[in-house]
């Protein structure tokens, strides 16, 4: 029968490159400081973005339209009508073209 310990270690392998994971850390540093600089991809000096043409765009836009279409309940839709001159006020203060 094995003896009952108050305390058990587990013995898991060492493994190359391992982080402890640290889920909650009171400072930021102590995170970032775990980065290796080897993880990010050096971009060459010589490197060009390639140019965007008219001809990359197919459609002639830079969107998509969408066919998706949402039906207010008709009680929502005479509270929409009512409120719509105040709404229309509060909104032009904070976007521009509103119709």
């Amino acid at each position: 029968m094995v003896k009952k310990t108050k305390r058990q270690t587990l013995n898991f392998p060492e493994v190359a490159g391992r982080v402890p994971y640290q889920a909650f850390s009171s400072k930021k540093e102590e995170i970032l400081k775990l980065d290796e600089p080897s993880i990010y991809v050096e971009i060459p000096k010589d490197w060009k973005e390639p140019e965007f043409k008219p001809e990359d765009n197919v459609h002639g836009r830079l969107f998509a339209l969408s066919s998706y279409v949402a039906l207010f309940p008709k009680y929502r839709e005479k509270y929409v009508k009512d409120i719509w001159s105040a709404l229309k006020k509060v909104l032009l203060e904070y976007v521009s073209g509103l119709t």
